[in-house]
């Protein structure tokens, strides 16, 4: 990277780096924080102690480490609604450079580079660096823990052996998922031990520690896996063809990536770099047929956004096939046109920067504190009670949000204030209250959002 001729490929890709940039902190606070958000949010409250945030997270089905490290982040720089979503688009921007590292390891720096592109512009990879959850911490750790792989795959050297177990735990403890990741690495060390003997040795000791350093997990992952019931539905036969429609956003682009992915493929050679990057469709298989068999056979448990530790993969596979255009201007032309499509599609379609998507629980609490309210007359629906109070004690507000069995009780008791404040916020679930047709009360004040709202009501007796 000293010679003059590398001096391009370097600011191509720094460039790269801040159109991801860019992209990834533009309206970063244009959305209210949903549901899921909420409950990362209110988990890593500073205010908890680290044992409330494990037990909290391990309880609801996920490992801790993202929730930690978001907990760590807001005791560092502030707890905050725009440094909850820094977090995730920091470590969004951060998988761009790994991007290329990892096509670069893979089969040059070409590779490296228009890998980095196609995230950089990638509606999905976009849309979860800007949602506080473990996604893009989760896309971070299985490009670097590829990363490694590949390089011990190549060349045994302590160093890349201690950065592959440290990045591949990291893995499994940011989401369960992980462990189909790590599955299609040791399936792969299977398949190259014919042509590197040398590699038993190093899977054994990595297997080994990765899965001494992974054990406390060992009971969460049994208890989950017998779960009888979950949200998930259980995926159509044709859900790989709607994964990329939704990692892509559009047809179109999802039709460009899948076209070159699979020219990419067909025009493998049998070299060893060629050889071994085999893994990542190894990668992409194992990710998505593990969880569709047990999906199919037992509790669902496939979704689009578990899968997204196999994009880099598929990023990478599609700049395999661009790679092998032979004709440099075509292979630039292409390159652009994907890249013009993108953004258009990002800034001219009704996408994420332009159009309202998610519930609008800031507005309403905004709306709400702007009120007033009595310090004992705010309630609402059991499981939106959290979602309020986070942004309650993000905003200093002097009041909390009660159950609404707690009004009930106390107009049984007589004891209701006179005047008091429901506040709901679900898509296609507003005012869910039996208060409403209570002909003892009134409505005195609604207000509306997208996907929340609240009503004031007073005793007409």
């Amino acid at each position: 990277m000293n010679s003059k001729r590398s001096i391009p490929w370097l600011v191509v890709l720094c460039s790269i780096i801040a159109l991801s940039a860019f992209l990834r902190l533009k309206g970063l606070t244009f959305q209210s924080y949903w549901d899921d958000e909420l409950f990362s949010v209110a988990v890593s409250d500073p205010s908890q102690s680290l044992f409330e945030v494990i037990r909290l997270t391990v309880k609801d089905v996920h490992p801790p480490l993202f929730q930690i490290l978001l907990w760590l982040w807001f005791k560092c720089f502030g707890f905050t609604e725009l440094t909850g979503r820094l977090f995730p688009a920091i470590c969004g921007i951060l998988a761009i450079p790994v991007i290329y590292l990892l096509g670069n390891e893979a089969q040059g720096r070409e590779v490296g580079l228009i890998a980095a592109l196609i995230c950089s512009v990638n509606f999905y990879h976009l849309y979860y660096s800007q949602e506080v959850r473990s996604y893009s911490l989760f896309f971070l750790l299985g490009s670097l823990s590829f990363l490694f792989c590949l390089k011990l795959m190549f060349a045994y050297e302590k160093r890349n052996l201690a950065f592959y177990i440290a990045f591949t735990v990291a893995l499994v403890y940011t989401h369960f998922f992980g462990i189909f990741a790590v599955v299609a690495q040791f399936i792969w060390l299977l398949a190259m031990l014919k042509r590197s003997p040398h590699l038993l040795k190093t899977g054994l000791i990595a297997g080994g520690l990765i899965l001494l350093m992974t054990s406390p997990l060992i009971p969460v992952v049994f208890k989950n896996a017998s779960m009888d019931s979950f949200w998930i539905q259980r995926p159509p036969p044709d859900f790989i063809f709607q994964y990329f429609r939704q990692y892509f956003g559009s047809p179109m682009i999802a039709a460009f990536v899948a076209i070159f992915l699979f020219y990419g493929l067909i025009r493998r050679r049998s070299n060893e770099k060629e050889y071994a990057a085999g893994i990542f469709l190894v990668w992409v298989l194992t990710v998505y047929l593990m969880p569709y068999i047990r999906s199919m056979i037992s509790t669902p448990m496939l979704t689009d956004r578990n899968t997204i530790v196999a994009l880099p993969a598929i990023f990478i596979l599609c700049a395999f096939g661009l790679a092998k255009v032979k004709n440099r201007l075509l292979k630039i032309a292409l390159t652009l046109t994907f890249l013009f499509v993108s953004l258009t599609h990002l800034f001219h379609e009704p996408m994420y920067y332009r159009v309202v998507t998610k519930p609008q629980i800031r507005e309403a609490a905004l709306a709400l504190i702007g009120r007033n309210p009595e310090r004992d007359s705010v309630f609402s629906v059991p499981w939106v009670t959290r979602n309020f109070n986070v942004y309650f004690s993000l905003f200093n507000a002097p009041f909390r949000t009660r159950k609404i069995e707690d009004l009930i009780e106390a107009v049984k008791r007589g004891t209701a204030p006179k005047r008091f404040w429901i506040i709901d916020g679900q898509v296609g679930r507003l005012f869910a209250t039996p208060m409403m047709d209570d002909k003892r009360f009134r409505v005195f004040n609604k207000t509306e959002f997208h996907g929340a709202a609240f009503v004031s009501m007073e005793s007409v007796e």
